[in-house]
């Protein structure tokens, strides 16, 4: 843990993290997820990132199962709600991110 100037303050990890290592970027994986984004939004920018939150990828990927995250929801940057007691997004971003990620599925599930 980092240091903190103040000797008033102490800390104690109360619900410890599952070791959940990062998994290697499946070059097969991400060749689909880059041509399907691609067929939907033309020239988009498909990059792994890190996600800050939390997800049940934790207890998959600890038990031994590679697990991917995928945001497919666009939301306005000036009015992210996100988590808010308004949470919301576009009708239209919706219905788009489920149309992505079913033909996504078709995809992932060919051999």
């Amino acid at each position: 843990m980092a240091r903190i100037a103040d000797p008033g303050l102490s800390l104690r990890v109360t619900e410890p993290g599952l070791p959940a290592p990062p998994l290697p970027i499946d070059p097969v994986i991400i060749a689909r997820v880059r041509a399907s984004a691609q067929a939907f939004w033309p020239g988009l920018l498909v990059t792994p990132a890190l996600n800050l939150g939390s997800s049940d990828s934790d207890y998959t990927r600890a038990a031994g199962y590679p697990t991917y995250g995928l945001c497919s929801i666009f939301y306005d940057i000036d009015d992210d709600r996100m988590h808010a007691a308004d949470e919301r997004i576009a009708t239209a971003a919706f219905a788009d991110g489920v149309q992505f990620m079913a033909a996504l599925m078709k995809t992932l599930g060919r051999q």
